[in-house]
């Protein structure tokens, strides 16, 4: 199969059109096209402008080939935030069991000062299943409150219901915010016995816990045991 060069440059044209047009184009080509992209991805390092390594890391997480991982890989430690975000998004896309521990670690390095990217692998990496939820649970007793707070918040939004054996334990945690987070996820989570971990905390000490309780009562329309 040949690649028509022409597209290959457009993955990085400024003209929506002419970009549109190739990133259609790979996408069409699926498997095929994926030699292509991680050959462009090694040329475009030196490059200041990271839009085609951006769009090239969006389109291995589109097509999902693990052929894509290494240059995943590498784009994830890229020097630029946004091409270090799409490459984390593509690889939270590409269901190899190789992105779990990859995905981990760029949680636990935390290396953005905002750290966006971070948090995006640890939410990305919460919805990858049992396993991926085990590796967070791990992490939990030995992380700080904030670290904490995002597995407890990314456990949440992924909705699984596994979860609820990590979560169940933090409703008894001695911080106020852990408890409160931990409530807030289990009211996010499709569980059948939620109401009633949501009524134990209806009289928490701390006002707060007591709000996220009674919110999430009334969201999921629990029966009043009063």
């Amino acid at each position: 199969m040949t690649i028509d060069q022409t597209q290959l440059k457009n993955l990085g044209s400024k003209n929506n059109k002419a970009y549109l047009s190739a990133n259609a184009y790979f996408k069409a080509r699926g498997a095929d096209a994926v030699p292509y992209l991680v050959e462009q991805a090694e040329a475009e390092k030196a490059n200041d402008d990271p839009l085609t390594r951006q769009r090239i890391a969006m389109l291995l997480g589109h097509i999902g080939d693990p052929r894509g991982f290494a240059t995943l890989e590498g784009l994830a430690s890229d020097p630029l935030e946004e091409t270090r975000y799409d490459a984390v998004v593509a690889l939270g896309n590409l269901r190899d069991p190789r992105c779990l521990p990859l995905l981990l670690d760029i949680f636990q390095r935390g290396d953005d000062q905002e750290y966006v990217v971070p948090t995006l692998a640890c939410y990305l990496l919460a919805r990858q299943g049992d396993e991926a939820i085990s590796m967070l649970a791990e992490m939990l007793p030995r992380s700080s409150r904030a670290i904490r707070l995002s597995i407890i918040d990314a456990l949440g939004k992924a909705g699984n219901p596994v979860a609820a054996s990590v979560l169940v334990p933090l409703l008894s945690d001695s911080e106020a915010e852990v408890r409160m987070a931990a409530l807030e996820a289990i009211g996010m989570i499709p569980l059948e016995n939620a109401c009633h971990y949501l009524s134990l905390h209806c009289d928490d000490p701390d006002e707060g816990v007591r709000s996220v309780a009674h919110y999430w009562r009334r969201d999921l329309q629990c029966e009043c045991l009063y």
